[in-house]
């Protein structure tokens, strides 16, 4: 890790010191430190791959998460294939 991203590191520790978990996240996300679009994915997979372990085909899952997460089933399988190829990296 460069001094930079320490740096960086440390900026952020400092918006959040002394608030529980959640809080910490609230402020994060006011502040514009986290991208919503990477939760978005993280939550579409979470949901295809809890669904697909209790044996649902993985089109019907996406499907049912483009449903629970309320966006199009093109966005849920785009974030759904996008996070898979990213953790492979």
């Amino acid at each position: 890790m460069s001094g930079h991203e320490q740096h960086l590191i440390e900026t952020a520790l400092g918006l959040v010191r002394g608030l529980t978990g959640e809080e910490a996240v609230r402020r994060l996300f006011a502040a514009g430190l986290i991208d919503p679009r990477a939760c978005e994915r993280l939550v579409v997979v979470g949901e295809v791959r809890r669904l697909t372990t209790e044996g649902m085909p993985r089109c019907e899952a996406l499907h049912a998460a483009a449903r629970t997460c309320c966006c199009s089933y093109e966005k849920a399988r785009s974030s759904y294939y996008y996070q898979i190829k990213k953790s492979q990296e």
